[in-house]
């Protein structure tokens, strides 16, 4: 059966999209992956989830790459 979007459910897509994979977006909203995505997409909202960004920690000058012999 189809029912109309909510502006509450609008909303919470919005917010969630980018954040979460598809499918988790769709099951807190409680409709199929099919309809969150064709819903997605109508908003111009993209759903790719985005990783989080990891910071790399240098070791400092002439340390990297080095052995030490004993």
């Amino acid at each position: 059966m189809r029912r109309n979007w909510t502006v509450d459910e609008i909303a919470k897509l919005r917010d969630m999209a980018g954040k979460m994979p598809a499918a988790k977006i769709a099951s807190e909203l409680g409709r199929g992956l099919s309809a969150t995505m064709v819903k997605a997409h109508q908003l111009k909202v993209s759903m790719r989830c985005r990783p989080k960004r990891q910071v790399k920690m240098d070791a400092g000058p002439g340390i990297v790459g080095h052995t030490i012999s004993r």
